[in-house]
């Protein structure tokens, strides 16, 4: 399915304003637009830098990510209620060198991982849910296709349609309506569990949230080191952002979430 204007402009938006983008903005309008008599401007730079070093700095990285993260592991008593698991699609890679074709990204892996390991302990009949904006082969298509070759894992259903999360339960939901199925198994990032499971609830379904690759850090014994910004704490800050901007488009647009 291509990606409609309104699909196009969300996603522009997202990378210029979300971190580091917009951090960066802010630190080179400061410095740009700085006068010796207007040492003020430079507030913009202290803002950006700031914003910056919050949002890859462990330790307030991994307090927002236990904030994001509210949902916790299944248990095998939950899953023996559920009618089907559903992966949720993280994105792709590609064409990839190695396997001369487009492959699930690392995110996706995470979720098929343990998509796969839930299908086998339960039994239980999958679908995969990802579309592609481009109009080329739909994310869903290449899951199905790794969990078959790579963790030997059958796929009932492949929904190829969706964009985005609210998407993935509109076109997953229509799927199980003609199944007659009614409880699932939700599969995806924790952070990425809490508007997933107001997305499929809005329509209509039973959730069993099975989050997998919590970022937040429950370790109890730190490391100096552990304390500076790093670049993997700027990528999960990035994601924490991203994940924010995604309840509040939820919410203006469908009225689901929070």
């Amino acid at each position: 399915m291509d990606a409609g204007l309104g699909f196009i402009l969300k996603k522009t938006v997202e990378k210029v304003f979300l971190s580091p983008v917009l951090p960066f903005l802010l630190i080179a309008y400061g410095l740009l637009t700085a006068r010796k008599k207007n040492h003020k401007r430079f507030i913009y730079a202290w803002c950006g830098l700031l914003i910056l070093v919050f949002f890859s700095t462990p330790l307030s990285v991994d307090w927002l990510a236990q904030k994001m993260e509210n949902y916790q592991a299944v248990t095998k008593s939950q899953l023996r209620t559920a009618q089907a698991i559903v992966i949720l699609g993280g994105g792709k890679r590609g064409p990839a060198r190695e396997y001369g074709d487009w492959v699930p990204n690392r995110l996706t892996l995470e979720r098929l991982l343990y998509g796969s390991r839930l299908a086998k302990e339960s039994g239980l009949p999958v679908l995969v849910s990802g579309g592609d904006p481009k109009g080329m082969k739909p994310e869903a298509e290449l899951m199905a296709q790794s969990l078959k070759v790579d963790f030997n894992t059958p796929v009932r259903w492949i929904e190829s349609r969706s964009l985005d999360t609210t998407d993935n339960a509109l076109y997953s939901a229509e799927i199980f309506k003609k199944a007659g199925i009614q409880k699932i198994v939700l599969v995806t990032t924790a952070l990425h569990m809490r508007r997933s499971v107001a997305a499929f609830k809005h329509e209509g379904l039973e959730v069993v949230p099975a989050p997998t690759d919590f970022i937040s850090d429950i370790s109890p014994k730190k490391m100096i080191y552990d304390y500076l910004p790093n670049t993997g704490s700027a990528v999960n800050g990035w994601a924490i952002v991203h994940e924010w901007v995604g309840f509040v488009v939820q919410k203006i647009k469908f009225g689901i979430g929070f």
